[in-house]
């Protein structure tokens, strides 16, 4: 859920080697769409396309394909800016049940870290949580962006 909902990500478990080896041929059409400089609609959020091209991918690019996540960071945030009015016991026995998972883009609950099944969020270890689901979002596609960009530079010199 975000801005890039009808947008088209990779499958981040699309990891065989013919699921590559078709990342790889689609990077190869891109590649000959940009060089006849046709115009094809390729819709993929501003994630896709600036791993593509090697920008730098920010917060917003991230917020842009999950909200959700998003929202969860910045509530985590909000309670911090409470200061001294928020008790960090009462964080902790709201989110008891909440373990460092999360879903990924396929709707599959990923471990953000080491068994993080087993690992409860906690007000200590809030700052951990947002770094890790955060970073499991940056790079929750790199397998397949990099199969397509290998293909591209198949193609465009």
């Amino acid at each position: 859920i975000g801005e890039n909902r009808n947008c088209v990500v990779p499958r981040s478990s699309s990891t065989s080697t013919v699921c590559i080896s078709l990342y790889e041929t689609l990077g190869k059409f891109i590649g000959m769409i940009i060089r006849s400089k046709n115009l094809v609609a390729l819709n993929f959020p501003g994630l896709v396309w600036k791993y593509l091209i090697r920008d730098k991918i920010t917060k917003f690019d991230i917020e842009a394909i999950d909200k959700l996540c998003w929202r969860q960071i910045k509530e985590i945030n909000r309670m911090e800016e409470k200061g001294s009015n928020f008790k960090p016991a009462f964080f902790d026995s709201q989110m008891k049940d909440v373990k460092f998972v999360a879903p990924n883009a396929e709707g599959r609950m990923v471990p953000l870290v080491k068994d993080g099944k087993n690992r409860a969020l906690t007000w200590a270890n809030r700052h951990e949580y947002m770094q890790a689901l955060f970073r499991m979002r940056m790079h929750e596609f790199d397998v397949q962006l990099e199969s397509i960009a290998k293909g591209m530079n198949q193609v465009i010199p």
